[in-house]
């Protein structure tokens, strides 16, 4: 039998008892601002992709490493003109001066929105104090606080996790319980965001390198990325929570 007229029922008794969860939706803002890094994301991962088409053409020809010594970058001011200057065989010239203009667009571009960035994090209380969490700049910190909106979402630092999606997945049966990866449910900009952090954290933090080491020497290398990657989710929440910048201590190791 049609079982419409059984949900329209169930479902009008779960409102009226106030048993459906509210659905949240961001404000028009929040998504402006979110589309904005997103689009900001998206140049620079073109531009790796330009050049790594730049090192393929470069691959084809005798060109010597010499060439280059000396330069942190060779895409900087001193690279790109060595590699305009270079002589390359057949269609290799046109093709190399085409991929260097369209990573110079990109490069301006980019600039550009950095420069929007640095101006709506500095209007930003919230966004000010995320920035301060070792590995987060301007940019990361902006995503978290626009991604992540409002964090009286979250009754926990756990259930941020959750909703990133960098907690283990478990299987039960039998009586018994297995906890295999993360689950990488959740939201991919946020799980993105704090994993790119954490190289920066290591750098820059003692604390949070120790923290990194401890939990690498027993269970390896991407155990330790996870690991900080939700220890780093806690101090945002409390950070966050707390409206107070990060300041260095001693974490203890438990994961």
């Amino acid at each position: 039998m049609k079982t419409d007229s059984l949900d329209w029922e169930t479902l009008a008794h779960l409102l009226r008892s106030d048993l459906i969860a509210w659905a949240y939706a961001p404000s028009w803002e929040t998504r402006e601002v979110k589309n904005l890094l997103r689009f900001r994301i998206s140049l620079v991962r073109i531009r790796t992709s330009l050049k790594n088409k730049v090192h393929s053409v470069l691959d084809r020809h005798p060109v010597e490493d010499n060439v280059f010594r000396g330069l942190t970058d060779k895409f900087g001011k001193t690279g790109m003109k060595i590699m305009r200057s270079l002589e390359l065989e057949g269609n290799d010239r046109a093709i190399l001066n085409g991929y260097l203009d369209l990573i110079e667009e990109l490069s301006r571009r980019i600039a550009a929105l950095n420069k929007q960035i640095k101006a709506l994090v500095k209007e930003d209380e919230i966004s000010s104090y995320l920035k301060s969490v070792p590995g987060f700049g301007d940019l990361l910190g902006l995503l978290l606080r626009y991604e992540i909106d409002n964090m009286e979402r979250f009754a926990s630092a756990k259930k941020l996790c959750s909703y990133v999606g960098i907690v283990p997945s478990t299987y039960s049966s039998g009586g018994k319980t297995w906890h295999g990866r993360i689950t990488k449910e959740g939201n991919k900009w946020l799980r993105w965001a704090v994993i790119e952090a954490v190289h920066g954290a290591i750098i820059t933090s003692p604390s949070l390198r120790r923290y990194y080491n401890r939990v690498k020497q027993r269970r390896g290398d991407k155990a330790a990325t996870i690991a900080l990657a939700r220890k780093l989710l806690e101090i945002i929440y409390h950070v966050w929570k707390e409206k107070r910048p990060y300041y260095e201590k001693e974490l203890a190791y438990t994961v």
